[in-house]
């Protein structure tokens, strides 16, 4: 079963369209309550879900009447509309001379009628139709009416003494009659339905399969569809019919291929298949040098029918990006050669690097991809220079790899930046192949898994050149971020920069964020900001994307309301306008924790909700699931939280991040059923903790570890402050001891020297050997082992 813009039913929920849905609902109501009448118009492209939203609007009315209508399939003729309405009904009793009613149902009679007097009689009609109400008249695709037929509509509108619904469905306005009645129609609501959100594709999906989909799953679909209710529907059905394989890169089945391109005949469908075949080379002129002189006119007149929409430079683009894959892949084999011959011919004289490699492939032509990925990446493209990489199948070049890693990771396809990042480590030699292993153990890091970082960089420390001293020494600072130890990031950072001439965007930016995470703010963000500048300036967009995301996670907490708001905005735009929004998570983190931190809980699940989805990287998909889960059973839906609990734990298998340790335990004290369960979550809460940089998150831990019957003695055992922020614990055991002093204590229970705890607490020995003096003393200790032994019996032992 399809509705009527084409798409098949089946039972699924309409999604996206709440607010639209409401407004016609309320208009209906006003109807009822005045019985006077009411105009919604409702707009969009082919394929966004008008009629759907008709339907749905109407299955919640009981009219007295309806009256539904739209245009002929094939040319409009006079009273389409009106027509169509009455078509199958008795004509008995209407308030029109026989004759005028086979005007008006098109069944034309040989007494003529004057215009005006005709359109009065099919005004009488309706209203004789609608009766005392309420009625609904629908109007679907009004771009497509005789001008009668809008010209009936106007004054329908414009007859409030009609106790009825004018419910009309239409393109957005053009030029022409449709157009001036659309603006004509004053007082009507107006709601416009845009492509569907990456969000509510994957609330499609899920729909479909019950399952949360996959950020790569849902952003491929999204891209593929550009966000086309139809199209996302159709393709989600054809996968489920196992007409299709994946919804991402099989071949349209056939039956979808010609329904994409049913409307394309003639002079259009040539054009239209040549510009889908020339792809990202589509211009105006190479159009005209395959199609002729009237091409210009085609995409003109193509451009007002909503198939082509016009880019900054005036060139034709498709509004659908599946109609241009379905044009291309009907296309005749002789008119494919042809497109892709003279495409490539025209790329080589005007040196496009882009159009001589696509071209290229189907030409047979063994075109080198590098230089058009390089040129991409060199404009400030990545994405652009991703799908050229893509297209190219397997890398065995280590200069490709880098870049496609390069374009990769610019753009947040972090799965698809391992891959090449490898492929770059196998083809590389000597230097490039520490680079690339460099690299890698910073994927790790940022994936979550710091001891694998940490073990990668320790085993290529031997064999980095002087050259590449001062990258390497970033990698350490920045690994010493993901660890949570900022003061040695700091370190690791300055001597960076005392190795360089020319100012590090990546150090600069690592030793900005150590540094506000130290305590100094200001001087953390300017150095922040540098970093993002010398990044813009040279165009690396893997550190612009790190900058920005520093400077949110600085700017950011602490702020509420319009002040969030203004900062979340100014970060997302500034990754938007570098094609970086694929990075956006951590700046979404950060102004979803500060949402939580300010009680605005409502906008920080609306924010995460909307990330979490689309989100590729694994740890700050992780945090955006811990949050919401916490919201969710603090506001008591327990059974949601204990699903996105377990959505977790497969998420962060093999993680051992502090803040994802920290966010899992956390979300384990809110659904924890049992002081026993409770502790353990407290416990595995404060080993992911610094006392100085998370002190309010461990405060509350405590408090949420007490309401679920959590001894005030254990907590106050547990927490490194003794209890004393939540006025527990003074005499409890080590309630005397220092928030450092418990880590020092700590280590000393793991069997640590004081070299390893200088090196784990990123501190001297000899201040190491002024704290253990201190530990024998408070403890009563007399020796190393006596304090180990004392923090196993009073449970300080293993958490810092």
């Amino acid at each position: 079963m399809t509705d009527d813009d084409g798409n098949r039913m089946g039972t699924r929920p309409i999604v996206g369209r709440a607010v639209q849905l409401a407004a016609v609902r309320a208009a209906w109501d006003r109807v009822l309550a005045d019985g006077t009448g009411e105009t919604v118009v409702i707009t969009g492209d082919d394929g966004v879900g008008k009629s759907r939203l008709a339907a749905e609007a109407m299955a919640a009315m009981e009219p007295s009447a309806v009256l539904a209508g739209r245009a002929r399939a094939v040319g409009p003729a006079p009273y389409d509309w009106l027509a169509s309405a009455l078509d199958g009904q008795s004509l008995d009793g209407l308030p029109a001379p026989p004759e005028a009613l086979a005007w008006l149902t098109q069944r034309p009679s040989t007494h003529r009628y004057e215009p005006g007097a005709l359109l009065r009689l099919a005004v009488d009609v309706v209203r004789h139709r609608v009766g005392e109400g309420p009625g609904v008249l629908l109007v679907e695709d009004l771009h497509d009416l005789d001008p009668a037929s809008l010209n009936l509509v106007a004054d329908l509108a414009a007859a409030r003494a009609l106790p009825a619904l004018l419910l009309v469905t239409s393109r957005p306005a053009g030029d022409g009659t449709a157009a001036r009645v659309l603006a004509q129609l004053s007082g009507a609501t107006r709601c416009h339905l845009g492509p569907l959100t990456p969000a509510e594709t994957a609330e499609l999906l899920d729909g479909a399969t019950g399952a949360p989909p996959s950020p790569r799953l849902v952003l491929g679909l999204h891209r593929r569809t550009g966000g086309n209710a139809r199209w996302t529907t159709e393709i989600i059905a054809a996968v489920r019919a196992r007409e299709l394989a994946t919804p991402l890169d099989s071949p349209l089945p056939p039956y979808l291929a010609s329904l994409a391109t049913a409307r394309f005949d003639g002079a259009d469908g040539r054009v239209t298949r040549v510009a889908a075949l020339l792809g990202a080379s589509l211009r105006t002129d190479a159009l005209t040098d395959l199609c002729g002189g009237d091409a210009e006119d085609a995409v003109a007149r193509l451009a007002g029918q909503g198939v082509f929409v016009r880019d900054r430079a005036g060139e034709p683009r498709f509004a659908s990006p599946l109609v241009a894959e379905a044009l291309a892949q009907t296309a005749p084999p002789s008119l494919r050669a042809k497109v892709h011959r003279r495409a490539y011919a025209r790329a080589l004289d005007a040196g496009d690097l882009d159009g001589e490699f696509r071209h290229g492939l189907h030409c047979g032509r063994a075109v080198d991809p590098r230089p058009a990925v390089a040129a991409h990446l060199a404009a400030g493209r990545p994405r652009a220079a991703l799908e050229l990489a893509n297209a190219a199948g397997p890398v065995r070049d280590s200069g490709l790899a880098r870049e496609a890693y390069i374009a990769a990771h610019s753009v947040g396809d972090y799965a698809k930046a391992a891959d090449y990042a490898r492929a770059w480590s196998a083809s590389a030699v000597g230097a490039g192949k520490v680079e690339a292993q460099r690299v890698i153990a910073d994927l790790w890091g940022h994936g979550g898994s710091i001891a694998s970082q940490h073990r990668l960089l320790e085993s290529i420390a031997p064999r980095v050149a002087a050259d590449g001293r001062a990258a390497y020494l970033t990698a350490l600072g920045r690994a010493a971020l993901y660890a949570e130890r900022p003061a040695e990031a700091v370190g690791w950072a300055e001597q960076a920069l005392e190795l360089t001439t020319e100012p590090d965007p990546a150090a600069l930016t690592v030793l900005g964020h150590a540094t506000a995470l130290t305590g100094d703010g200001e001087r953390g963000l300017a150095l922040i900001a540098a970093g993002r500048r010398y990044a813009a300036a040279a165009r690396d967009l893997v550190v612009f994307g790190r900058a920005v995301a520093a400077s949110a996670a600085v700017r950011l907490p602490g702020l509420s309301g319009e002040a969030a708001r203004r900062v979340l905005d100014e970060h997302l735009t500034a990754l938007a306008r570098h094609d970086l929004s694929g990075r956006a998570g951590p700046v979404v983190v950060a102004a979803a924790e500060a949402a939580v931190a300010a009680g605005e809980t409502v906008h920080a699940r609306a924010l995460a909700a909307e990330r979490v989805v689309i989100e590729p990287d694994r740890v700050e998909r992780a945090m955006l699931i811990a949050l919401t889960a916490r919201l969710d059973a603090a506001a008591g839906d327990r059974d949601g939280a204990q699903r996105l609990r377990r959505s977790l734990t497969a998420e962060t298998i093999e993680m051992d991040a502090p803040r994802v340790l920290r966010a899992s335990a956390g979300l384990d004290l809110a659904l924890a059923e049992g002081p026993g369960a409770a502790e353990k979550a407290l416990r595995a809460y404060v080993g992911a903790a610094s006392p100085d940089a998370h002190a309010a998150g461990l405060t509350e831990a405590g408090r949420v570890a007490l309401e679920a019957g959590v001894g005030e003695a254990r907590v106050a055992v547990l927490l490194p402050d003794g209890g004393a922020s939540l006025g527990i614990g003074a005499g409890a055991p080590g309630a005397e001891l220092t928030a450092r002093e418990r880590e020092v204590l700590g280590c000393l229970a793991e069997g640590m020297t004081n070299q390893q705890v200088a090196s784990r607490l990123g501190i001297s020995i000899r201040t190491v050997t002024v704290h253990v003096s201190n530990l024998l003393r408070k403890t009563g200790s007399a020796s190393r082992t006596e304090a180990a032994l004392w923090a196993v019996r009073h449970g300080l032992a293993g958490g810092r």
